[in-house]
């Protein structure tokens, strides 16, 4: 319920009060014998103005889906949170409250009808009281007949909210929160005691805001949310029918009516294709409520087999303020972290929900509409040669394998080519396809013909490949989160003592726990080798491949970084795969 302060309100300026919601209509058309029209002999036709998103784009400004704020949050328990602003009318396919264009407007309502004498400002007549159907008021059985002489008149149409319309002329209204708020007033109106038809077109004094959660789960179980506010927010309007405007007339804290979230998904996610999407049910507010004292409060509820959502809170700060008629949805993506896994029939969760499924790697990026996914096997193999070139490399210089070398690890970041050093020859300089060179580019054929222990049913699920550089520090982001590429200060190799920074001390132990749990081995058994292959300009180790060692396990968890051999034997790899 929301907590109103009391005094603010003015109660001359609440002549009549009134909760306001949907549509009218009258049927049977007769005209009183004493000269004057009643509401059978005039038929109110109702529509909907239609919520309108909260932002208008110009075609091609933005692709539609995509955020319009976002931003991410730790809620502990291993669980991220990714909040974002969506544009709310692309989202009407999944919505289990559908939006005014594909839901029959104006029903399970009751409404309420009565008339101004503009001679007079004051009402005429009764306030008649029904429901609407094919956008027809229908007056209830028990309503009173509106009786009224000839003249000019304002007729005014609300949503009956169990508080009756309380006379004086009703040029007012108290407008609360929590309901699907509409007026329709029109004006002008020249009553002659002839049939007529006088419509009105409802207009929204609320704005409304639902709760999309996209998560890699088949279920969210028993979850109930609510809004709530630490600071006084607008919680009364006044409606004044002559200006047909609303002010702020009184304050108090949000604190809403609990709302549940789906069980059941109802669909998949538009950008993240393989995650579910889970809706709510539109929660009604007033304009003018602020986002940055906004909370959405999760009650109860759970997710990924046993993580207990009660007592998780999200700041809806991507929300600014909320305007009258303005439609919003946010998103909220629940995603576990860094444990989400790739199985084998090409799905991603967590071991808690696997059933069947057999994990073959850990995600390192999400796939979407737009783009595959990136995940790391289980199983590191060790002591695997890069090349064996001819004459071999050795500590010396050497010569170009890749198209494009880079000259430093932090240049080394934007390459995320390790499929194509793999699989494709057109981007090595020899022409060869390296991932089918078993003798001459061991490294790359072990990689690419990676086995992980299951038959991969998914057939989204592509080639496994040696990781670039770029690739492998995603992989490490996972759980250093604030990894930094250091600038190398060897005059002779700049791919030596560039080592990154974290602030987790136990980021790698972390990881490597991740991947034993799922049934794979530790990566950190030797040096690591990558696709990446460094650029000429050293006087050290040219064209070498781009490599790191960890330490891990000390509380001090550190990568130093090297331009390594192509035929040293204690290089090792770690196998990614595209979903």
């Amino acid at each position: 319920m929301r907590k109103i302060q009391s005094g603010i309100i003015n109660a001359a300026q609440c002549i009549a009060v009134v909760f306001l919601l949907a549509s009218c209509r009258s049927e049977d058309n007769v005209i009183d014998t004493t000269g004057k029209s009643d509401n059978r002999a005039i038929s109110f036709i109702v529509k909907e103005e239609p919520f309108s998103s909260e932002v208008e784009y110009k075609p091609g400004s933005r692709t539609v889906g995509e955020p319009i704020a976002a931003k991410t949050v730790d809620l502990g328990d291993g669980l991220q949170a990714e909040v974002s602003l969506q544009d709310d009318d692309a989202e009407d396919e999944t919505s289990v409250d559908k939006a005014p264009k594909t839901r029959a407007p104006l029903s399970n309502d009751r409404y309420f009808i009565y008339a101004i004498n503009e001679a007079t400002s004051m009402q005429a007549g009764e306030t008649i009281t029904g429901t609407v159907k094919d956008q027809v008021f229908i007056p209830d059985a028990t309503s009173p007949h509106l009786s009224l002489a000839p003249g000019n008149y304002t007729f005014v149409c609300g949503t009956v909210d169990g508080i009756p319309n309380m006379g004086n002329g009703s040029l007012q209204f108290f407008l609360s929160a929590g309901h699907n708020t509409m007026v329709g007033v029109t004006k002008h109106v020249n009553v002659s005691g002839d049939e007529m038809k006088v419509s009105f077109t409802m207009k929204h004094q609320t704005a409304r805001i639902r709760f999309k959660i996209v998560a890699y789960t088949p279920q969210i179980r028993n979850a109930t949310i609510k809004l709530t506010s630490e600071y006084a927010q607008s919680s009364a309007f006044i409606y004044t029918v002559d200006t047909e405007m609303s002010t702020a007339n009184a304050f108090g804290e949000i604190d809403t009516e609990a709302k549940n979230v789906e069980k059941n998904p109802v669909g998949t996610d538009g950008k993240f294709v393989q995650a579910n999407t889970f809706m709510t049910e539109y929660e009604y507010l007033l304009p003018d409520v602020r986002g940055n004292d906004l909370t959405l409060n999760f009650i109860s509820g759970t997710a990924y087999g046993n993580v207990n959502l009660a007592g998780k809170k999200l700041l809806l700060d991507v929300l600014n303020q909320t305007q009258r008629n303005k439609s919003y949805t946010i998103q909220v993506k629940l995603k576990p972290t860094p444990a989400l896994y790739l199985f084998q029939d090409g799905t991603c969760g967590v071991l808690a929900e696997k059933g069947t499924r057999t994990p073959i790697g850990i995600v390192v990026t999400e796939k979407t509409a737009s783009g595959k996914g990136l995940a790391a096997a289980l199983n590191f193999t060790p002591n695997v040669i890069w090349e064996q070139d001819n004459p071999p490399a050795g500590s010396g210089n050497s010569y170009q394998n890749n198209k494009v070398c880079y000259p430093n690890p932090n240049a080394g970041l934007a390459d995320m080519n390790g499929y194509n050093w793999t699989w494709d020859a057109a981007s090595s300089l020899d022409g060869k396809v390296r991932g089918d060179e078993q003798t001459k580019y061991p490294a790359f054929y072990v990689a690419g013909h990676y086995n992980p222990g299951v038959t991969v049913t998914g057939a989204n699920v592509g080639k496994w490949f040696l990781p670039s550089w770029g690739q492998l520090m995603e992989f490490f982001k996972l759980t250093a989160k604030d990894l930094t590429m250091t600038t190398g200060s060897n005059p002779n190799n700049p791919w030596f003592s560039a080592n990154p920074t974290f602030s987790d001390g136990h980021a790698l132990e972390k990881l490597n726990n991740y991947i034993i749990q799922a049934g794979g081995n530790r990566f950190d058994q030797s040096f690591i080798s990558t696709s990446t292959q460094v650029d000429g300009a050293p006087t050290y180790r040219r064209y070498q491949p781009a490599g790191c060692m960890l330490t891990v396990g000390s509380g001090n968890d550190r990568i130093q970084v090297f331009a390594i051999w192509k035929t040293m034997s204690n290089g090792g790899l770690l196998p990614f795969v595209h979903f």
